[in-house]
């Protein structure tokens, strides 16, 4: 009698677990069709996404004047990092911005301004005059890298990058320390710590 209930008990339990597995074999059915059709909407948005973005980027396309709202700014970007801007100040007026710019150039006492070279500011009289106007000093926005160029072509030192840049009576600071000053003997830029002097200072972004 015991050995018969013993195979009831088990015949029971195998139908229990055989149950549970059929539910679970079910569910996990059911899970699956719902990742597939989810996948499926996945698939079909990715290749209208793609489709759309083919048509921006055709110069014929559809959708070819959302170009410039969209390539133009990426690229304003692009340039706006790869540029570097010179501010000069006066407590007496307001700022004048100049640039951005690739490059600015000081050759003795006039900065020049990249690409095209144009000069853009003399220092006199310790301050620097631009646009009609006198300023005390001038800092340059962005990450910022100092070139020293001699009258030799192989004879060049860079030094940065810096955070901060500031020309101020005829000393140029980097992160708050003086890099290099304007000889009132030479015309030329002097190094503080070796007395080198250097032709140009070139200020590129870093």
């Amino acid at each position: 009698m015991a050995a018969i209930n013993t195979r009831s008990k088990n015949v029971a339990a195998k139908m229990r677990l055989a149950g549970d597995y059929s539910a679970l074999q079910q569910e996990f059915n059911e899970r699956q069709a719902e990742w597939n059709q989810a996948f499926r909407r996945f698939s079909d948005a990715q290749s209208k996404f793609a489709a759309h973005m083919r048509a921006i980027m055709s110069p014929a396309g559809e959708f070819a004047h959302l170009r410039d709202t969209i390539v133009a700014p990426v690229e304003d970007q692009r340039n706006v990092l790869s540029h570097v801007s010179l501010s000069f100040y006066n407590p007496m007026r307001p700022p004048l911005h100049v640039g951005p710019a690739p490059w600015f150039r000081i050759t003795r006492n006039c900065v020049r301004q990249g690409p095209h070279d144009e000069p853009v500011a003399i220092f006199e009289n310790s301050a620097w005059h631009a646009d009609g106007e006198r300023f005390t000093s001038s800092d340059v926005e962005g990450a910022t890298a100092i070139q020293l160029d001699d009258e030799s072509p192989d004879r060049v030192e860079v030094f940065g990058p810096f955070d901060f840049v500031r020309i101020a009576n005829a000393v140029l600071w980097t992160n708050s320390q003086p890099l290099v000053k304007l000889s009132s003997e030479t015309g030329h830029w002097q190094h503080v710590k070796t007395k080198h002097d250097w032709s140009e200072v070139v200020i590129t972004p870093a």
